[in-house]
């Protein structure tokens, strides 16, 4: 398919032509294997005005592909946001299921099927409608969507919200079928590392502080060899979009930087309130592992072995439920539980 798609005219909407392409790639899937994923992400675009000579097009304008092109459109509004939709399977393929073709190394198959081109941001209505009919296309097809997953952006909330998703069931009805609403994980963990880098956590009860790691990356920097060598300056004084790289959150919030706080506060080169921090880190590298989870035996750790039903992750995740409800944030001042309710930022 990914062959085929270049020779496919790409306009915004649901792209029929690929839907009816993967329908016939997957007649032969199981019933587990037809189990799908819609995945809806953005990205911003330059705003720019093309002319299309030779279909008389003006291009650059937003467009959900489901408008009348004859609507007039403003040269001061363009597109600079494109809103993608993507299909992703959710369990592994056959080896000769999509051999060679749509399927990634972890045996999953996933494809884009459709876009959308927004000022700024795009409706709510317009963007839950999107998703409703990507629903009932691919179950037109033979597919069973059963979960979006998508970032925390404002227009996202709103329309998940509104679509009848709580926090206690993160579930929205869609076309008579229940689907799951998940955050996804390498957001998750970005939106993390950026809050205790501003504020102090709450964290058990106790004051975790990214102070800690800054002292942490301040003490092993000078050590031949060093306990913890992913921890860079890049990481402690980040410039400008950084935040926006997974892998500068993950070597930030994780195992190595837990065990070098552990070490340096015991040894006490860091006070032992770093302990706090280490646990924190620790504790958000495993549920990070948990939900990225996609290996059958690891001997490295546990929680990047595949969950299944009898796996040690429901308890961890059943314990990890209850810390975060409790966990909240508070002023990077403040170092004293007792006084951290009086700024706390849930």
């Amino acid at each position: 398919m990914r062959r085929w798609n270049a020779d496919v005219m790409l306009e915004p909407g649901l792209n029929k032509a690929i839907l009816s392409r993967l329908g016939k790639k997957c007649r032969n899937f199981s019933r587990k294997e037809r189990a799908v994923a819609i995945c809806l992400d953005g990205m911003s675009i330059k705003p720019e005005l093309v002319y299309n000579a030779k279909k008389d097009i003006f291009y650059g304008f937003p467009y959900t592909g489901t408008q009348k092109k004859i609507e007039r459109n403003k040269t001061s509004i363009l597109a600079t946001e494109a809103i993608v939709i993507m299909v992703s399977g959710l369990g592994p393929l056959s080896p000769n299921k999509f051999k060679n073709d749509t399927a990634s190394r972890s045996g999953r198959f996933k494809q884009a099927v459709g876009y959308m081109l927004a000022h700024h941001s795009l409706e709510t209505t317009k963007q839950l409608n999107m998703i409703t009919n990507a629903v009932q296309a691919l179950k037109g097809r033979g597919l069973y969507p059963l979960v979006l997953i998508l970032d925390q952006c404002t227009t996202n909330v709103k329309m998940i919200h509104e679509a009848g998703a709580i926090a206690e069931k993160p579930i929205i009805m869609i076309d008579s079928a229940e689907i799951a609403v998940f955050y996804d994980n390498p957001h998750l963990i970005k939106n993390t590392k950026s809050m205790l880098s501003k504020h102090n956590a709450v964290f058990k009860g106790k004051i975790a502080s990214f102070s800690h790691i800054r002292q942490l990356y301040l003490k092993d920097q000078i050590c031949v060899p060093r306990l913890v060598p992913k921890l860079t300056e890049k990481l402690i004084n980040p410039r400008p979009f950084m935040a926006m790289n997974v892998a500068q959150a993950t070597r930030t919030l994780s195992h190595s930087v837990a065990v070098g706080l552990e070490y340096y506060a015991l040894s006490g080169d860091l006070p032992l309130s770093a302990l706090t921090t280490a646990s924190f880190v620790n504790f958000f590298d495993e549920l990070f592992d948990t939900f990225n989870s996609k290996i059958d035996k690891s001997t490295a750790k546990l929680s990047r072995r595949s969950i299944t039903q009898s796996s040690y992750h429901w308890e961890f995740l059943k314990e990890a439920k209850e810390i975060l409800t409790n966990m909240h944030y508070t002023a990077n001042t403040c170092f004293d539980e007792k006084f951290a309710d009086r700024d706390s930022k849930n």
